[in-house]
């Protein structure tokens, strides 16, 4: 009489560990995609972050450069309304 009910629960007790090491399965690989994910959003950060701040410095260096530039050009116009004063006053 409890024969067939044993059978059953054994039954059961084995599909249910196979369900147990299925989801214990499924559980790891999505653990494994998450951390793979956060793993690229990282490096992904950190490298776009490093190339925003290479961005920085070569606009910076950029703008030292055209502020010597303009210096630099200022520089030439005054010297040479230097020379075309100094020529004026110059008697030919």
């Amino acid at each position: 009489m409890y024969e067939p009910l044993l059978e059953r629960i054994r039954v059961l007790e084995k599909a249910n560990r196979r369900w147990k090491l299925a989801c214990l399965a499924l559980a790891l690989m999505l653990a494994g995609s998450v951390a793979t994910g956060a793993t690229f959003t990282t490096i992904l950060t950190l490298r776009i972050e490093a190339d925003q701040e290479q961005m920085d410095r070569a606009l910076a260096e950029a703008r030292d450069q055209e502020e010597r530039a303009r210096m630099m050009a200022e520089q030439t116009l005054e010297q040479q309304a230097r020379e075309r004063a100094q020529r004026v006053e110059e008697p030919q």
